[in-house]
Parts: C-alpha cells; structure tokens; sequence
C-alpha cells in the first residue's frame, strides 16, 4: 500500500509538517518497521491523492483498452538471460565482483557474490534475476530453479 500511494502521487508524511507524527502508512518510518499497527491513511495522503486525481498524471487511469498505447508490454527475453550471474554480481558490489561458484547450489535463492580481494562471500539476500542460469537447462524464475520455458 505504502508503494502504491508513491504510485498514485503520495508522499511521505514526514514531508507534510503537519502529519508528521509517523502513525500511518505514508510514514517514513513506518516502511522500517515502525507502528505496523496503523494502516491508515492520514489527512494529507488523502489530499496527496485527490491532488493527483484531479491531474493530468491520473488519466492512464481512465484506459480501459487492453490494446493501448499506455499498456506495459512484458519483453519474451527475461533479464537473467540478458545479465550473467557476474554481471549481477558487478551491478550490485562494482566491477571486482564475480558470482561465488560454491553458493551455485542455492543461486535462486540468493545471489552470493565474491569481492577481489575479499575472503567471504557476501549477498544482499535477493535472489537473482529471472532467466539467471541455475543448472543445465534450467534457470532461476520467483526464487525457484525450473526448467527453462517462457
């Protein structure tokens, strides 16, 4: 809910002096974990919104042909297909990294990268991307090693 309302022109409450009391889903401290209690929407999230529908932003929102020029089209290639695993491995900790051969075994579950000049390999805890090889005609799809199939 927190994303979306950035989606539909919301900013966060600590931006508004007046909401500032971080007890509601635009709250800046609320995506670290902070009253996850609350999930309401405070008095300047609702103006947020409402300014946003009232502008031109909102109009993809009134397209309801499929066919449109707004629909998002899903490319047939998949990212992991396009992106090594070291090339992952690079975007996320620089040009000295390379994909940790010995966490193969878990690749889908987390990317595990090894720096030069570092001993241990270190993840952000993501998994790869989709299309990321995992084993001989498999790849790594939402986390999982499946055979390859688009």
């Amino acid at each position: 809910a927190h994303e979306m309302g950035h989606n539909m022109g919301i900013n966060h409450d600590n931006d508004h002096p007046s909401c500032a009391d971080g007890l509601h889903i635009m709250s800046g401290e609320w995506i670290k974990g902070q009253n996850l209690g609350d999930v309401s929407w405070s008095r300047c999230s609702k103006e947020d919104l409402e300014r946003f529908l009232r502008s031109k932003a909102s109009n993809c929102l009134l397209q309801t042909n499929p066919q449109s020029v707004n629909s998002v089209m899903v490319p047939s290639k998949l990212p992991g297909m396009t992106y090594t695993a070291d090339e992952q491995c690079q975007i996320l900790f620089g040009p000295l990294a390379s994909f940790c051969q010995e966490m193969q075994h878990v690749i889908c579950t987390g990317l595990w990268c090894r720096v030069e000049g570092e001993k241990e390999c270190r993840t952000k805890l993501d998994p790869p991307m989709d299309g990321t090889d995992c084993d001989t005609g498999k790849w790594c799809k939402a986390g999982e090693c499946t055979s390859r199939t688009l």
